[in-house]
């Protein structure tokens, strides 16, 4: 996965984080981690549409995922706001978090109905390698909500680190109330593990 320079900027102010920033992240996230597959935003906002096309359907088939314990993924909502998405196997939880506040009850189950219809066309693919996600409690995560509009990004990355440090998925309160200051964390941490990631990345580009 490559992050370019430019993509550094989003961390910056009150700007919206980028695509190449919130992949790279929880990417990340799922090396450290070890059991977890992250789904990168484009596919999972393509899932939670219907829209998922078979060549995106066709880049899971080459990933062996029923071995894992996670799979996490942020939705590019109305392209616009950033939604968590996290799946634990082993405790049968579909977690939602949206940084701006809770959701109705039908929306999060539609999102989950979603989810389930696209790894049920995997199934028939990956005959070898299905994914099952029958009688799942679906929750809304609990977390600091985003006081400005376009720090929402930055709430889901470290809601979902923090659901993978705990081990589980369940209504964690984030801790980090200086946005500022965990954008600059989001930063440095992809560029300490910028070996893993392939970041292409010029300096001075986080202030």
């Amino acid at each position: 996965m490559i992050i370019h320079h430019g993509s550094f900027h989003s961390l910056n102010g009150n700007n919206f984080l980028n695509d190449e920033i919130v992949n790279g992240y929880m990417r990340m996230l799922a090396l450290i981690h070890g059991n977890c597959y992250t789904m990168i935003s484009q596919t999972m906002t393509a899932v939670i549409n219907r829209v998922a096309s078979t060549q995106r359907i066709h880049l899971l088939t080459k990933e062996k995922l029923a071995d894992k314990s996670y799979i996490t993924g942020v939705d590019n909502h109305h392209r616009n706001h950033w939604i968590l998405i996290a799946i634990d196997f082993e405790r049968k939880v579909f977690g939602y978090y949206d940084p701006l506040g809770p959701r109705p009850s039908r929306s999060i189950r539609g999102t989950f109905t979603a989810v389930v219809k696209y790894f049920k066309i995997r199934n028939e693919i990956c005959k070898d390698d299905t994914i099952i996600m029958d009688r799942f409690k679906v929750v809304q995560l609990e977390g600091l909500l985003q006081s400005d509009g376009s720090s929402c990004g930055v709430f889901c990355l470290k809601m979902a680190e923090q659901l993978l440090t705990s081990g589980s998925i369940n209504e964690r309160l984030l801790r980090h109330t200086d946005i500022k200051k965990v954008r600059m964390e989001i930063g440095l941490t992809l560029l300490t593990h910028s070996g893993k990631l392939q970041l292409i990345a010029a300096k001075h580009c986080i202030s």
